[in-house]
């Protein structure tokens, strides 16, 4: 897929077309590592497709809203695709919101279908009562029973038949990413599936982006930044991208050594953070690689 242009230039697109196209082009090397496991194109697809037609078991239908609970981890990367294989619309929520603020969030985007991870699933029970448009809570890992809610097991979406993607357009939405809430009720942003793949390119693009990077993010995959520039953007300019499940100053010199690193996605506090840090070892064995790419040799921030 050609990542040229800042945006009339820019071909339309849905993202499921920019998976299917790495899929032909290399379908079996690393795509994206999470949290130190690694995801080929093949394998995302392959979950996504039974976890999509779980949530048709769920009665999810294109369009309908799936909203997910979930902290940076593989679970979180496949739920995002197999929401988007069904053709439904995923609603990243941050993993700090309990009570009224999950509530508005699951109630302002009409979600059908909550995917939260078992350490958080209570919150749920909180909810769910005033929450008419909720029909299913879907857990991933192990969690005791809740009261009023009916859970069902990741593992069981995951054992499904494999569905084939519903069909979208460009235009049709994709993602609802909530603002901050600063100033009021946090407000819900629309992003077509085209959306994501503009903005992935002119990221990139300020990045001079190659398929020779490795981009990593600690951010967390209800900010925007982490699906564009790591799991859209690793499709439209090749390459791989590591998600890291939060940000640690003590971690991130071992992980720029781990994944390779030759971009790092962050907000300007951790730049900060880093610079006024102590010297590591690790910052010693970080070198250039064979290739002429060096660990971190870029900062990019969107």
């Amino acid at each position: 897929m050609g990542a040229s242009g800042w945006s009339g230039d820019v071909e339309l697109t849905t993202l499921y077309e920019l998976l299917e196209h790495r899929l032909g082009d290399d379908p079996d090397g690393e795509y994206l590592d999470v949290d130190g496991t690694s995801l080929s194109a093949r394998h995302v697809a392959a979950e996504a497709a039974s976890l999509a037609a779980g949530l048709a078991s769920l009665e999810v239908a294109p369009g309908d809203r799936v909203a997910t609970l979930l902290e940076n981890a593989p679970e979180a990367v496949l739920a995002w695709w197999a929401i988007i294989w069904a053709g439904a619309v995923a609603v990243p929520v941050n993993t700090a919101y309990k009570g009224e603020y999950l509530r508005h969030q699951l109630a302002d985007s009409g979600a059908r279908v909550l995917v939260v991870q078992a350490d958080l699933a209570d919150r749920a029970e909180g909810v769910v009562d005033v929450l008419d448009e909720l029909a299913h809570v879907v857990v991933v890992g192990d969690a005791p029973p809740l009261a009023g809610v009916t859970l069902h097991r990741w593992d069981e979406l995951r054992g499904a038949a494999a569905a084939r993607p519903v069909s979208r357009r460009p235009s049709d939405l994709a993602t609802f990413v909530y603002t901050g809430g600063t100033t009021g009720p946090s407000k819900g942003c629309m992003l077509s599936h085209n959306y994501h793949a503009a903005l992935a390119t002119q990221v990139g693009r300020c990045w001079r982006r190659s398929a020779d990077d490795v981009v990593w993010t600690p951010l967390p995959l209800f900010h925007f930044n982490a699906i564009t520039t790591a799991v859209v953007g690793a499709l439209l300019f090749g390459g791989r991208a590591a998600i890291y499940r939060r940000f640690s100053v003590s971690n991130f010199w071992p992980e720029m050594n781990r994944t390779g690193a030759t971009i790092t996605s962050t907000l300007g506090t951790m730049a900060y953070l880093l610079a006024h840090d102590v010297d590591r070892p690790e910052i010693g064995r970080c070198r250039p690689a064979p290739t002429g790419r060096s660990c971190s040799a870029r900062s990019g921030r969107t």
